[in-house]
């Protein structure tokens, strides 16, 4: 399967869809986040090279399911980012690409494993870069919640897609004198998605 193709889009689209299950038939997407006061999540992951995120809302019966994945690779300028400004970007993308599904509800939670987003807001100084994304943020009602890494296995598993990253010191992405990441070792992409969904009441 080519690298970043379609067909392997599709797969991960399918495997939420799945995952989604039960959901009557006539349930998509759109669908089930136009219920304003059910609880949605938002989570985001940058490993330095790849943005990645994952929607999620709360069923009726009161367990958390996917809605849809979302991951991109970085540009050159944006692996140079300081870390809290890359962490960042996985949340402005998310929101940005959901835009339409998180306006139908009434407020949502953005899980992050950077503790220092919870006070970007607040921060007095900011960049012309974070005052733009301060801009973009100040359209959604929303709480920034930290959640270690570890625990975040779907987007973590999303951002660090093996053939997303760096693969040889030609990449454009990585600086000379950086060495190239560890790839994820054993176990498949699919496996570690869906270990990131163990439902609980």
């Amino acid at each position: 399967m080519r690298r970043g193709s379609a067909e392997e889009r599709t797969r991960i689209h399918n495997l939420f869809r799945r995952q989604k299950s039960p959901l009557r038939d006539q349930d998509s997407v759109t669908g089930w986040v136009q219920i304003p006061d059910r609880e949605t999540i938002v989570e985001t992951d940058s490993s330095g090279y790849v943005t990645g995120g994952a929607l999620s809302q709360k069923g009726d019966d009161g367990i958390m399911r996917p809605v849809a994945a979302f991951f991109k690779k970085n540009a050159p300028a944006e692996c140079n980012y300081p870390i809290h400004d890359k962490v960042l970007l996985a949340v402005i993308r998310c929101l940005e690409h959901w835009d339409a599904e998180l306006r139908r509800v009434a407020s949502f939670t953005v899980w992050t494993d950077h503790l220092n987003l919870r006070y970007f807001t607040k921060k007095q100084q900011l960049s012309e870069r974070q005052a733009r994304w301060a801009e973009t943020l100040s359209r959604y009602n929303f709480t920034i919640q930290h959640r270690p890494g570890k625990e975040a296995v779907v987007p973590d598993t999303l951002s660090r897609r093996e053939q997303d990253m760096p693969h040889s010191a030609e990449d454009d992405r990585l600086p000379g004198h950086v060495q190239l990441l560890q790839h994820i070792k054993g176990g498949g992409l699919v496996t570690r998605v869906k270990s990131g969904y163990v439902t609980k009441r």
